[in-house]
């Protein structure tokens, strides 16, 4: 009897010892849960049944419902939904994805799926291998989350660089037809200015002015402004300094269009136009460049 109730002691401590470890595994598969619902996308794991050709899938969470419209116990019945929801166009690198993922032991992958609705958005699969000592893959884990927001921000940010440079290409053009280098014989090159005279468009006339001189080895150079509707102190000290310019090259500078209201600006604002010679007319000045050119 003693011995009985002995082994009926034991028994009922080790279901209550079995209990107690039911409870702490339901307690922790219930921490599990709650962290896995708060993970910001759709956890999942999917083991093998005798090679990778035929999965089954042990766990999905909730999350996936969310993403692309399908239930967790479907995405549990069909082990292929994942990929067979891939977008068309993208089947080929979703293919080439797991076969590095065989390789490498782990793939991040981002691509578009098809939604139930019929929507796109892109998720970005992470996926890892689960392998036995060996190295045999029997089960893969990983998590999917909707990166389609991130997408669209990157497309609008490479959209808007790309428009960046379109316009700094269409503005780098317009700056260098709006100073035109014209050569009206080896000797003598005109430079016309049309229009308001900035800051960055007098030192790219400069520039241009400067290395097409050097290039072509011309002995005048004539700014014209004509085309000019307002000569300011700016104005004035940039072509003041475009002609001292040419003249450390060792040509000769000169100014035409000189109107009788940019003349008394110049001497307004008192620039010393010393050493560089001015004509009225564009036509002036030419004639006069080139009987220099022929006299050397």
């Amino acid at each position: 009897m003693e011995e009985h109730a002995l082994s009926a002691e034991a028994l009922r401590s080790e279901v209550t010892a079995l209990r107690a470890r039911l409870q702490e595994a339901e307690m922790r598969g219930n921490m599990l849960r709650e962290l896995i619902d708060c993970v910001p996308g759709a956890v999942w794991e999917i083991w093998f049944v005798e090679d990778p050709s035929r999965g089954r899938i042990g766990y999905v969470s909730r999350q996936i419902q969310d993403i692309i419209g399908y239930t967790p116990e479907e995405w549990l019945a069909q082990p292929n939904l994942w990929s067979d929801r891939a977008h068309p166009e993208d089947r080929a690198y979703v293919l080439t994805g797991n076969a590095l993922l065989e390789r490498n032991g782990r793939s991040v992958l981002r691509f578009r799926w098809v939604r139930r609705d019929g929507g796109v958005l892109w998720i970005e699969a992470q996926t890892v291998c689960v392998r036995e000592d060996d190295g045999r893959t029997v089960g893969l884990r990983g998590i999917i989350m909707d990166v389609t927001s991130a997408v669209r921000a990157e497309q609008e940010r490479a959209d808007a660089l790309l428009q960046q440079e379109a316009l700094r290409a269409k503005e780098a053009t317009l700056l260098e037809l709006s100073t035109p280098l014209i050569p009206v014989s080896d000797a003598v090159m005109v430079m016309p200015l049309v229009g308001d005279i900035d800051p960055v468009r007098a030192e790219r006339a400069i520039t241009v002015l400067l290395d097409g001189m050097a290039r072509s080895g011309a002995r005048v150079a004539i700014l014209d402004i004509t085309g000019v509707p307002q000569v300011d102190a700016e104005v004035a000290d940039a072509l003041v300094r475009a002609a001292r310019s040419v003249a450390l090259l060792g040509a000769e500078p000169m100014l035409t269009g000189i109107r009788p209201e940019v003349a008394q600006t110049l001497v307004s604002i008192g620039v010393d136009l010393s050493g560089i010679g001015t004509h009225s007319t564009l036509q002036t000045g030419i004639a006069r460049a080139m009987r220099r050119a022929r006299t050397g």
